[in-house]
């Protein structure tokens, strides 16, 4: 499984990498808060992703819910900061 147009978000997160402690592309809001969905790990530079059951801090996702990524930070609500394509409006 890869993930379309990933060369450049793929980049993009690399230069941002150390600003965050974990990085979920394409979670699918409003579900992403509400249901529980399959959870990829992307593993190269161009976009090729495997299924796992956690994240890890300093890896880069696919998919998933807020309650893994509370789960496998050791965080809750308030202590995430959720970054949304709205940053990207002008």
């Amino acid at each position: 499984m890869g993930l379309a147009g990933a060369s450049s978000r793929i980049s993009q997160y690399r230069c941002s990498k150390a600003l965050l402690t974990v990085c979920v592309l394409q979670a699918r809001k409003p579900e992403f808060w509400a249901n529980s969905q399959s959870l990829y790990e992307v593993v190269s530079d161009d976009g090729l992703m495997r299924p796992v059951m956690t994240a890890h801090k300093g890896g880069l996702y696919c998919g998933g819910s807020a309650v893994m990524v509370e789960r496998a930070m050791q965080l809750e609500g308030d202590d995430i900061l959720y970054v949304g394509d709205h940053i990207y409006t002008g």
